[in-house]
Parts: C-alpha cells; sequence; structure tokens
C-alpha cells in the first residue's frame, strides 16, 4: 500500500511548522526546505505558496508579529520560484545549491528589512553594510539548518513514497528522526 502524495506532502510540512514552535537554534528552522519541497512536489505553484503561507501565518500567530515579517515571507515565496526555477527535486547537486541559494536569499531579503524598518541601524550604505555584518553569525545555524531540512525532508520523501513499511519501521524511522532532532536541538532546550 503507497502512502499517498498528499498526505505526505502536508506531514512534512506539519512537521516543518512544528520546527518553528519547538526551541531551536536561532534562524535554524525548516521552512526554506518547505519552500523548496513544497516548489518541487506540488504541481500548482499556487497551492505551495497558499501552503506555507498558511504554516507561517499559524506559527506566527503563536509566536507573534513583527515589523520584518513581510520580509521574511516575501523571502520564502522567492525560494518557492527558485525550487521552480531549478527544479531540486532532481538530483543531490541542485537541492544544495538551492539550499545554499535560499539561504543567501533569506539573509539578504530579511536583513535588508531589518535595516530598512528599525532604528538599530543608520539609514545609509554604511548603515546596511553593519546591519549585514551583525547578522553573519546567525547566517551559519541558516546554512546549517536549510541544508539539513532539505536534505531530511527530501530523504523521507522518497522513502516513505518508495516501499511499504510495516508499523515497526515506520516507529523506527519517526524515532530516528525525533532523536535527531532532539540532538540537534539539545543545548536550546535546557
Amino acid at each position: 500500500m503507497r502512502v499517498p502524495r498528499h498526505f505526505v506532502v502536508l506531514s512534512l510540512i506539519f512537521v516543518a511548522l512544528l520546527s518553528r514552535l519547538i526551541p531551536h537554534p536561532p534562524n535554524c528552522t525548516a521552512m526554506n526546505a518547505v519552500a523548496l519541497y513544497g516548489a518541487s512536489s506540488i504541481s500548482n505553484i499556487w497551492v505551495a505558496f497558499l501552503l506555507l503561507i498558511a504554516s507561517m501565518l499559524l506559527s506566527d500567530a503563536v509566536l507573534g508579529f513583527h515589523s520584518t515579517l513581510a520580509f521574511v515571507y516575501v523571502s520564502f515565496c522567492l525560494t518557492i520560484l527558485l525550487g521552480r526555477l531549478f527544479d531540486c527535486k532532481n538530483s543531490v547537486t541542485s537541492r544544495i545549491f538551492c539550499s545554499l541559494l535560499a539561504s543567501t536569499l533569506f539573509f539578504i531579503v530579511t536583513n535588508f528589512g531589518v535595516w530598512a524598518t528599525s532604528s538599530y541601524y543608520p539609514m545609509s550604505w554604511k548603515g546596511l553594510v553593519s546591519c549585514y555584518l551583525a547578522a553573519i553569525p546567525f547566517f551559519q545555524n541558516l546554512v546549517l539548518g536549510d541544508l539539513l531540512y532539505i536534505s531530511l525532508i527530501f530523504f523521507v520523501s522518497a522513502r516513505i513514497q518508495s516501499y511499504k513499511p510495516c508499523i515497526s519501521q515506520k516507529i523506527n524511522l519517526m524515532s530516528c528522526i525525533f532523536l535527531f532532532y532532539i540532538l540537534f536541538n539539545l543545548k536550546y532546550i535546557f
């Protein structure tokens, strides 16, 4: 019995939504990976946009809204377009390339938003450069998280859709994913 494709897509998006709500390193969530996965796995691009925006709105309703939210949403929507342009489902190389490009895009767009909407930095070229320089430490988490999640989401999706697991295999797979996630975020839980 094959698992329906829409069930896999919605389940992975739900897991990504949870990645924003449980404790995690700064800028280390699965949302860029979800945007890339949605772009390559959902045939209707408007549905991909809708699912991403809906999951963001739901988690932001819990986490709180902020002044740079529009920049975050625009970045993720551009990531969906990026995923369509480069078709990141076909090879590991294209997934890595898309993941790095999505991380860089998020970094550029959202930090421009911080500079443009806050009073932390002067409205000058020097202020913009200072804003980007101050954000560099967060970029590492962003890149590592995006690479981790894009690999995990595509791997899990392929495994779920390619074989007929018995219940013990499903439990083992979910246990491994949960354990890996806990270990990755251990220092942020306590």
